[in-house]
């Protein structure tokens, strides 16, 4: 048996393992990876909700003078785990999956923040933050990190990674950062970074996964060029887990 993350099996598994007719043996996992609907069976006694939200749009980029600049990467999308007896479900509980934020523009702009994905109302995920935009003269949030998103209402509640602040760098080339990591016990990475040693170097951010809920990471644009405008990459969307036991 494959036991996964805190004991639970990971949800690329189909079958359920083979066990005894008692209590709180396996059922069935089903992934949503899209909004939807859970529908309670008669076999079922309790339920394992695990939950991730979207991840944050990396922020825009503008050249500047004498310096390359880089949008911030958006934060992971945030996570929770909760025990649902079957007595406090409804027959049908909503599933609302977060959707990843929008990367900032390149006029430049902020990345927009990740959606929230829920389970009814008894638990949620927020969603990351997004980045920031550096543009020709100030960062729209200097010297911050886009927050990652938290649990809501979980037994256990877990935060997404922070993304990279926005900022330049003088007489360098800059980077793409990558975005924050979406937050356990199901989130993934966030999207990657590119490092160059071209000058001129100049690129759009990256997107994140879909359903990883990483954050986007951010565009870099050139080094002494104000007429350089790069789009941020997009955060990875969401997704919930649940676990059915007898």
């Amino acid at each position: 048996m494959n036991n996964g993350l805190l004991g639970f099996p990971y949800a690329s598994m189909t079958t359920a393992p083979q066990l005894a007719n008692d209590r709180g043996r396996l059922l069935r996992i089903t992934s949503f990876t899209n909004s939807g609907v859970w529908r309670k069976s008669g076999d079922v006694g309790s339920i394992v909700v695990m939950l991730l939200g979207g991840g944050g749009g990396g922020g825009g980029a503008q050249g500047r003078g004498s310096s390359a600049s880089f949008g911030g990467s958006g934060g992971g999308g945030g996570g929770c785990l909760k025990k649902i007896e079957a007595t406090a479900l409804l027959p049908v509980e909503a599933i609302t999956i977060g959707g990843g934020g929008n990367g900032g523009p390149n006029t430049p702009g902020d990345g927009l923040t990740g959606g929230t994905t829920s389970f009814g109302v008894h638990c949620s995920a927020l969603g990351g933050r997004g980045g920031s935009y550096q543009g020709t003269v100030y960062a729209s949030s200097s010297g911050t990190g886009a927050s990652g998103g938290v649990g809501v209402g979980g037994d256990v509640n877990f935060r997404g990674g922070s993304g990279v602040p926005a900022g330049y760098m003088a007489g360098h080339p800059a980077f793409v950062f990558p975005g924050g990591n979406g937050a356990l016990p199901i989130g993934g990475g966030g999207a990657p970074g590119i490092q160059s040693a071209v000058v001129d170097f100049q690129a759009a951010g990256a997107s994140a996964d879909p359903n990883s809920g990483g954050g986007g990471s951010g565009g870099a644009a050139k080094y002494n060029d104000s007429g350089s405008k790069m789009s941020g990459g997009d955060g990875g969307s969401g997704l919930c887990v649940v676990y059915e036991y007898a």
